[in-house]
Order: structure tokens, then C-alpha cells, then sequence
């Protein structure tokens, strides 16, 4: 195969000293906000978890039609590519959000990125170009990927394949057992990732008996999600029940719990709807933030910016300024916003004398800026 020579990353990446052991042979092991793993985290979980992945939506077509799947209305089925939140119209805007958030690797995902091949290898290409060998790329991907695919992908420079078998396909999954056996050598990880579905545990764990491993090295089984594209069809065609606290579906975590319970020859990793808003988007959000922030802006805790605002025409506000006395250093004109941005504690004492509308502000620090709160002064 044109890619068998090229080198594991693993093996001269800082992580490299992670265990290899198969998964039915570890402990199980909490990861925080109830995810759970047996076996060795993948390297692609390890860089979500520490919030090091930009997430790059290739495409939002896709061939398949899973009931659950949360993409919005507004991006599945059409080509739009994103780069965390940011829109993609040029490759140059994925370099320009992977070096804003310092990302450590990149998540391909969409859609189904293999309904863009060409584009996937090429992107591929050249985040390894710019960020060199140890930034780490997984994809993830519904296609029944052929020997072909795999080793274009691997030669690439992809790292690691997560293949996700549908749900409707787990009765008839010999498919889908036919491509991954036929993955084995392929010199990248090669791993299973689908939703804990409450009602298919027979089912479920009839698939993962069935996995060959190798190449499987891991499984992912991520908590099942309600979102406003899929409500209807998962409490009305399937009769899936919601969580009293979360967007997370009830009984997901105990389907999830009962495969936990029985050795693998790979890695089990469940990872809950909480974690990926508490922990790995938290994470990001934060890196973001440390590379976009200016100096009068407050980071908190949940990976927030907060400042200060003031309304009006440009000319006028510099000059309340200017004669309140206010150092350039403090403030800035936001020309994307039309207004002023201000230390919120200088806003504060000021406020009174400016005859304009003034807000302390907190927002996301990603590309589209999303306003989370404002309070008047």
C-alpha cells in the first residue's frame, strides 16, 4: 500500500508513553462529568479532552439519514464548510482558527466528509504541512471506507478513522464488518464510534462481538442527544424519552454502562452529552480566548470573555473619552460591532458621564462572538 512506510505519529509525539494493552484487560476508569473508559483513551479523545482539537466541518451532505443526528437545519445536507464556528472560504480561515485557538490537532467531521474526498485529502495535506506530523488529525465518517480510501486517507496524513456503523444498520451490519476487516494494516487507528441507543442493547452489543481487532483498536460510544433537528423524530418515530436535567437520552448511560461491564479486546470509552459542553468545549473555549483576548477583556471561568461597551458614533465616544481621560490602552473601537469596547471596571466608574448607552458584556470568544449576557449601566 502507498501509505505502509509512513511512520506513527505515537511514536515520536509527546503522548507516546501512553499503554497499548488491549481494553478487556484494564479497569474502568472515570473521566470526568460521567464519561467512562476501558483500555487506553484514543489519542484524538486525549486532544478533545485537553481542548487542543479545532473542529473542521467538511461538508454538510451526507448520504445517510440517521434519526439522531443533531446537525442544525441550516447546515446538514448543503456544502458549507466551518472551522469551529467560523465559516470556511478559504483554506487560509482553517489555518487562521487553528492558530487563534494554539490547536494541538484537528477533528474532521460533518455531514460526511468522504462525500468531498478530494477536498478532505487535500485539507488533510496541508494542516500537516502548516502544523507539521504531531498535530493529530481523526475524521470521522459513515462511508463503508474502502482498502483505497483508507491508505489515500492514511497517506494523507491522517491519524486516526473512526468509522460510525448507523444505528439502522447494527441488524445488518456484515457490511460494515467486511470494511473494517478489510482496513487491517492500514497504517493509521482505526476505531467504531456510534450513540449509546436506549432499546438496542441486544443489538449493540451483537456488533461489537462482531468487530475485528484488530484493526479496531477502539470503540467510542457517545451518549445520545436530543437537539432541536432530531426532537421530533427521536420522541415520535422511536419513542426515545428525554433526561429530566440534560439534553441527554434516558437510559443512554445504562446501555452504555451494561457494554462497560464486559471485557473487550479494545478500548470502550463512553463519553457523555456533559462532558462535551462542561469539559472538551469549556477547554476550547478557553484556548480561544487566551489567543484572542486583548488586554482589558476579563476571562472567566467558563472560558467567557467579559468587557465593557459603549454605543454611539465613533467620532463622539473617542472624544468622551479622550476628555474622561481614559488611556488608549483601555479601549478599543470594535469595528466589527459598530461601538467601543472598555475595560469593564473603567466602564464602571465612568458610565455616569457618558451620555451614550453602556453595557457590561459577556460573549463567547469564538469567530461569531455569540453574546451571552449584557447588564446596563
Amino acid at each position: 500500500m502507498a501509505a505502509a512506510g509512513r511512520q506513527r505519529k505515537g511514536s515520536k509525539s509527546g503522548h507516546a508513553s501512553r499503554p497499548t494493552e488491549t481494553g478487556g484487560h484494564h479497569r474502568l476508569r472515570q473521566l470526568g462529568c460521567g464519561s467512562l473508559v476501558r483500555g487506553p483513551l484514543p489519542e484524538g479523545c486525549v486532544r478533545c479532552m485537553e481542548g487542543g482539537k479545532l473542529v473542521l466541518f467538511i461538508t454538510g451532505e451526507c448520504s445517510f439519514r440517521c434519526f439522531y443526528c443533531p446537525i442544525s437545519s441550516e447546515k446538514f445536507g448543503f456544502d458549507f464548510s466551518f472551522a469551529n464556528e467560523r465559516p470556511v472560504h478559504r483554506f487560509e480561515d482553517v489555518l487562521e482558527e487553528a492558530r487563534v485557538m494554539r490547536a494541538n490537532g484537528t477533528g474532521i467531521t460533518g455531514g460526511d466528509p468522504l462525500d468531498k474526498m478530494e477536498r478532505t485529502l487535500d485539507w488533510i495535506r496541508r494542516l500537516k504541512k502548516e502544523f507539521g506530523e504531531d498535530h493529530h488529525i481523526h475524521l470521522y465518517t459513515a462511508t463503508r471506507v474502502t482498502p483505497s480510501q483508507a491508505s489515500s486517507l492514511a497517506e494523507a496524513g491522517l491519524d486516526e478513522l473512526r468509522i460510525h456503523v448507523p444505528v439502522e444498520w447494527w441488524a445488518r451490519k456484515d457490511d460494515y464488518i467486511g470494511c473494517l476487516s478489510g482496513l487491517d494494516g492500514i497504517p493509521m487507528d482505526i476505531g467504531v464510534e456510534m450513540p449509546a441507543v436506549p432499546g438496542r442493547l441486544a443489538a449493540l452489543e451483537a456488533l461489537l462481538r462482531s468487530l475485528p481487532s484488530p484493526p479496531v483498536k477502539f470503540v467510542n460510544l457517545n451518549e445520545l442527544e436530543f437537539s432541536e433537528t432530531n426532537y421530533d423524530r427521536m420522541s415520535v418515530r422511536e419513542h426515545i424519552t428525554k433526561d429530566d436535567e440534560t439534553h441527554a437520552a434516558a437510559e443512554s448511560l445504562e446501555t452504555a454502562r451494561a457494554m462497560l461491564a464486559k471485557p473487550w479486546p479494545f478500548t470502550l470509552h463512553f463519553c457523555t452529552s456533559v462532558y462535551k459542553d462542561a469539559g472538551q468545549l469549556k477547554r476550547r473555549m478557553l484556548r480561544r480566548a487566551e489567543g484572542v483576548m486583548s488586554g482589558f477583556q476579563l476571562l472567566t471561568e467558563d472560558g467567557t470573555l467579559l468587557f465593557g461597551v459603549i454605543e454611539g458614533p465613533r467620532p463622539e465616544i473617542e472624544d468622551a473619552l479622550h476628555g474622561l481621560g481614559v488611556p488608549p490602552a483601555e479601549w478599543a473601537w470594535d469595528d466589527g460591532k459598530g461601538r467601543a469596547a472598555i475595560s469593564p471596571s473603567r466602564l464602571e466608574r465612568i458610565a455616569s458621564r457618558l451620555p451614550f448607552p453602556s453595557f457590561v458584556v459577556e460573549e463567547y470568544p469564538t469567530w461569531d462572538r455569540l453574546e451571552v449576557e449584557r447588564e446596563p449601566l
